[in-house]
C-alpha cells in the first residue's frame, strides 16, 4: 500500500517522507536571488556546470556562495586591490566565480590557488571529527582531484590564475613578498586552516576580507578551533559567522 501512495504521489509532482520532528525544511524559493535568478545566483551555478559538480548543489551551500560572491565584489569595487588568495579549491568551483569576478571588474590582480589535489591531510585531535573511517576514505576519495582539470578545463580562460600544488604550507613561500586583498580559506581541517591563517592575516591589508567556508561546521570542527585560536587575541575591524555555516572578518 505504501509504495502505490507514494507513486500516487508522485504522478502528481509529490514526494512522501517520514515525519522528524527535529527537521528543518527549507524552501530555496523564498529566498528572492534564486526565486528571480540573480545574477550572482547564476554565475553560482555556471560555476558548479563549470567544475562538474552539480551534484554538489544544496540549499546552504547556494547560502555560502552568495555570501563568498558579495564579499568578493565588496572587495574589488575598492580603487586599490592587492592579490587574492585561495586555499582549498577542490574542482575548482569557488576559483572560477573569484576569476570570473575579477575579469568583470577589470583588475590586474593575480588569483594565487593553493590545494594538494590529493584530498584530506591526516588528521589531529583539535579537528573532532565526527565521521568514522569508512566515511573519511569515502571523503578523502571525493576531494581527490585532477590539477589539469581545474587549471587547463575550469580556469583556462584566466592567464592571471596561479597554481600551487602540494600540502599546506609547502608553497607559501612562493608568495612570501606579497599583499592580499583577499583570502579565501576552505582546507576544512585544524592544522591546515592555522597554518594559512598565520601565513596570510599578516600579508592582508587593512580592511582586506579573510573567509573560511568550513567555520561552524559540525562534522569539521577543526577550521574553527583554528580559527579562534588564532584570533583570540588579534585586533580586527569586524567580524561574521554566517548563520548557515563559515565566517568572515574584515581586517
Amino acid at each position: 500500500m505504501k509504495k502505490i501512495l507514494k507513486k500516487i504521489f508522485a504522478y502528481f509532482g509529490y514526494e512522501i517522507n517520514k515525519s522528524n520532528l527535529n527537521s528543518i525544511h527549507i524552501n530555496p524559493i523564498e529566498f528572492l536571488p534564486i526565486k528571480d535568478n540573480h545574477d550572482n545566483f547564476q554565475l553560482y551555478k555556471r560555476a558548479l556546470e563549470k567544475s562538474k559538480v552539480e551534484w554538489s548543489d544544496n540549499f546552504f551551500k547556494q547560502m555560502s556562495s552568495f555570501s563568498l560572491i558579495q564579499l568578493i565584489r565588496y572587495t574589488l569595487k575598492k580603487n586599490e586591490v592587492y592579490d587574492f588568495v585561495e586555499c582549498g579549491c577542490w574542482q575548482g568551483s569557488s576559483s572560477y566565480i573569484i576569476s570570473q569576478l575579477i575579469s568583470e571588474y577589470k583588475k590586474e590582480i593575480n588569483l594565487h590557488i593553493f590545494d594538494s589535489f590529493e584530498g584530506m591531510s591526516k588528521l589531529k585531535k583539535e579537528d573532532e571529527i565526527l565521521i568514522d573511517k569508512k566515511d573519511e576514505i569515502k571523503i578523502n576519495n571525493t576531494w581527490s582531484t585532477d590539477e589539469s582539470f581545474v587549471k587547463n578545463e575550469v580556469l583556462k580562460d584566466f592567464n592571471f590564475c596561479k597554481i600551487y600544488k602540494g600540502w599546506i604550507p609547502s608553497a607559501f613561500k612562493e608568495v612570501e613578498s606579497k599583499k592580499f586583498s583577499f583570502v579565501h580559506i576552505d582546507v576544512v581541517l585544524y592544522k591546515p586552516t592555522l597554518e594559512t591563517i598565520e601565513f596570510f592575516f599578516p600579508k592582508l591589508v587593512k580592511v582586506g576580507v579573510m573567509c573560511c567556508e568550513s567555520y561552524n561546521s559540525s562534522t569539521f570542527r577543526g577550521a574553527k578551533n583554528a580559527w579562534d585560536k588564532y584570533f583570540k587575541d588579534k585586533k580586527y575591524t569586524f567580524f561574521f559567522q554566517n548563520p548557515v555555516r563559515g565566517c568572515f572578518l574584515i581586517k
